[in-house]
């Protein structure tokens, strides 16, 4: 695999595309969800959040809104430039490689929500970024990990798929391969074909749990989905992790 394929992540990520063909998901999704998960843990206000791999920061400006301390991180300059002009009550954000220590230390809550995570080739790579928000942690600290469950989603593949939007069309093909679910993404750009192709590893919530314990840190709960039903592994459409740092 060259390293370019290593790095669809790196240059996908910052298009134009990718932020087209997401535009959906929207404050609305992000709102409930934060909020029912706050309330649950009984966070408190002002508490200080990293919100890893962020995106356009709509799950920051959320928590923003309810009085934390926020720094959204995320690789894409574009999502981050994006954050920045619309930051709502004082959420700051700043670009980061999860790969590498966290900027800041001695944080309340981690939030690594919608399966940012899982896109590395080694289980290493995964290992250590867990490591980077357990270092990153106060004592009492809580990671919060929000993951896709590809056990319901594994009958159903391969699939294929045509999405059209305002300034392109997407042909969407999604496959399993070497233990990641792929979603290929084809769409044409100055009469090219353009092609980028997404990847997440399949994990367990077995696994998941002890990539966090090795990590250091100690799973509290585990929720199916975002209203925070049980998880069943069979059905569950999510895998939310809350662990700590003891």
């Amino acid at each position: 695999m060259s390293a370019e394929q290593i790095q669809w992540f790196k240059s996908w990520f910052d298009t134009e595309e990718y932020h087209e063909l997401y535009g959906h998901r929207d404050y609305t999704e992000a709102e409930k969800f934060i909020s029912i998960l706050c309330e649950k843990l009984k966070i408190p206000s002002k508490s200080h959040c990293i919100d890893l791999a962020c995106g356009k920061g709509r799950h920051s400006n959320t928590l923003a809104k309810l009085e934390m301390n926020v720094l959204g991180l995320d690789l894409s300059e574009n999502s981050i430039s994006y954050a920045i002009k619309n930051a709502q009550n004082g959420a700051r954000f700043e670009v980061h490689d999860m790969r590498k220590a966290l900027p800041v230390q001695n944080i309340d809550y981690v939030f690594n929500l919608f399966t940012s995570f899982g896109y590395f080739e080694k289980e290493e790579t995964d290992a250590a970024i867990l490591k980077n928000q357990f270092e990153a942690l106060k004592k009492g600290g809580v990671f919060i990990q929000d993951y896709i469950n590809a056990q319901p989603i594994k009958p159903s593949l391969p699939l294929q798929t045509l999405i059209e939007k305002p300034k392109n069309t997407y042909f969407i093909k999604k496959y399993l391969e070497n233990g990641f679910i792929k979603k290929q993404i084809t769409f044409k750009k100055d009469g090219v074909d353009r092609v980028y192709t997404e990847q997440v590893k399949i994990y367990s919530l077995e696994t998941l749990k002890s990539l966090h314990e090795e990590a250091g840190l100690q799973v509290q709960k585990v929720w199916g989905d975002y209203t925070l039903a049980p998880f069943e592994a069979n059905t569950s459409k999510r895998i939310i992790i809350i662990s700590k740092k003891c």
